[in-house]
């Protein structure tokens, strides 16, 4: 008779590997796996608050587009309308390229997704920089860049005419009187500087190119550098291909060379960037706010160091540009109130992109 033995018959455990205490000169090599989650818990925590870089890209888009209609018509002075666009447009473009191919080197996308994102750049491209750039360009070589800079203000007039034919829902009562102070101002300022109506009228046409473009920018939003760089080479590029049957080399001066820089560099890339960053952040009507800052910012520079002045009729049509945009603006914003997300259309004004 054998005799039952506990622990002979146990189900026996399978033995539990218990990982080393890592020593000393093991943790470096430890520790980098879990270094970058740190660091971005640390980076996020030291970065502003949103609303300061909202701020700030305010600032931006109200400072440097009121600047760049005086730095237009010193690059004129060298460069072709052409081959001024084409040439601005297209080497911010690169630039932008290429630093968003840097910062997002580790998401390399298929030969297909680029294809789409350079086919969905197009009719903004060709609208914003190829169509409005080149045709403020051209107008600015006999308007006053403070004519310039308040008929483009008008922006905000066009989005809301297009909006309206495009949803059949008529705007408020204050949007229609706006529409009507501003078109009247519109007329009242070429009449009262003895501005040339046949460039008054390409502007207004470049104005109208700028309005599609913001209406199409903020019904799909797609912040980031590479789409704005996407864009403005193909605008650029476009340009540049008229421009080398058409104009003669541009002269090299040197202050038309610095404002061409500028042009690139803050005019164009660093104001862009935060326009597209502020339409999918804010309400377009929000954002269209710049258009009654930059004729300020225009009308003080070109005063200041063009040297142009401004009739007294031709400050009455001023204020009533206006008066018409802050009416459009508050207008839409009454109208809208309410509304979660950016409202479509955007206050872009032509050529500055």
């Amino acid at each position: 008779m054998t005799t039952f033995h506990p622990t002979r018959h146990a189900t026996r455990r399978p033995a539990v590997r218990r990982s080393p205490v890592p020593s000393a000169s093991a943790i470096p090599r430890i520790l980098p796996r879990a270094a970058p989650r740190l660091s971005l818990v640390r980076h996020a925590r030291r970065l502003p608050r949103e609303p300061m870089l909202v701020v700030a890209a305010f600032l931006t888009i109200y400072l440097v587009w009121g600047s760049t209609f005086a730095a237009i018509h010193v690059a004129l002075g060298a460069f072709g309308p052409l081959t001024l666009t084409g040439a601005r447009f297209t080497i911010a473009g690169v630039v932008l390229l290429l630093a968003a191919r840097w910062l997002g080197r580790r998401h390399r996308a298929s030969a297909r997704e680029r294809w789409a994102a350079w086919r969905r750049a197009v009719p903004v491209g060709l609208l914003l920089f190829g169509v409005s750039g080149t045709l403020l360009s051209w107008a600015e070589q006999t308007l006053p860049t403070s004519v310039a800079a308040l008929i483009g203000c008008l922006t905000p007039v066009f989005i809301v005419l297009m909006e309206w034919r495009r949803t059949h829902r008529a705007p408020a009562p204050m949007v229609l009187v706006a529409l009507g102070i501003g078109l009247l101002g519109v007329f009242g300022l070429v009449g009262a500087s003895r501005a040339p109506w046949a460039p008054a009228l390409v502007l207004v046409v470049a104005t109208m190119a700028s309005a599609r473009a913001a209406t199409w920018m903020a019904e799909k939003p797609e912040p980031g550098l590479a789409p704005v760089g996407r864009q403005m080479v193909l605008g650029g590029g476009a340009a540049l291909l008229l421009a080398i049957p058409t104009e003669p080399f541009p002269r090299l001066e040197a202050s038309a060379l610095a404002a061409m820089l500028y042009l690139v560099v803050v005019g164009s890339a660093l104001a862009y960037v935060a326009f597209a960053w502020l339409l999918a952040r804010v309400p377009a009507s929000t954002v269209s706010t710049h258009a009654f800052v930059n004729p300020l910012v225009a009308v003080g520079l070109g005063a200041a160091v063009l040297g142009e002045s401004l009739t007294a009729g031709a400050i009455i049509a001023t204020g009533a540009i206006l008066v018409a945009v802050v009416l459009l603006v508050v207008g839409e914003s009454t109208g809208r109130r309410g509304q979660i997300g950016p409202a479509s259309g955007g206050g872009a004004h032509p050529g500055d992109r």
